[in-house]
């Protein structure tokens, strides 16, 4: 809220420097670059997972820096509560809009090691891991690994382009 409340006071560099920290540690990158690319993720050497992970911070980084450019005075985020089905926890949020409106957010949640972190996000009832695993698996089938992370790099600069 920081970052999104601070709006055009800080550039985009700014603010994804201040949010790549912040999702890199909330976010379970590991599990969801895995996720996303289902059975071509064993089709990739250990360096290029890393660097496929590494782009997946980046990337959503990038896209909340390009979003949190703006704040009205009327926007909260507020926790609504946890809740579990069949073993999945999730952690409820809502987006109060200063119109009025509401978004809903569920993050999926993963303990490991003590840590809680984000392995998905469901917006509305829509899941971002769903959404990247039928982009991703596509682009990879079509471009190979080489062509899913020119178009991930691509991504990252159309954000930053963007926002200026």
């Amino acid at each position: 809220m920081g970052v999104m409340k601070a709006g055009k006071k800080m550039d985009y560099k700014d603010r994804f420097g201040k949010l790549l920290p912040v999702v890199n540690s909330v976010f379970d990158f590991p599990f969801i670059a895995r996720m996303v690319l289902g059975p071509d993720w064993q089709k990739i050497d250990k360096l290029q997972q890393r660097r496929f992970i590494d782009l997946l911070g980046r990337l959503s980084a990038s896209s909340y820096a390009k979003q949190f450019d703006s704040y009205s005075s009327g926007e909260k985020f507020t926790f609504k509560g946890l809740r579990s089905v069949g073993g999945t926890h999730f952690a409820q949020y809502v987006f109060e809009v200063g119109n009025g409106q509401a978004v809903h957010f569920d993050y999926e949640m993963l303990e490991k090691g003590g840590r809680w972190r984000i392995a998905n996000v469901i917006v509305d009832g829509v899941s971002d891991l769903a959404l990247k695993r039928g982009q991703y698996r596509q682009l990879f089938a079509k471009r190979g690994y080489t062509g899913l992370v020119a178009w991930i790099k691509r991504e990252i600069a159309e954000n930053a382009h963007k926002s200026m």
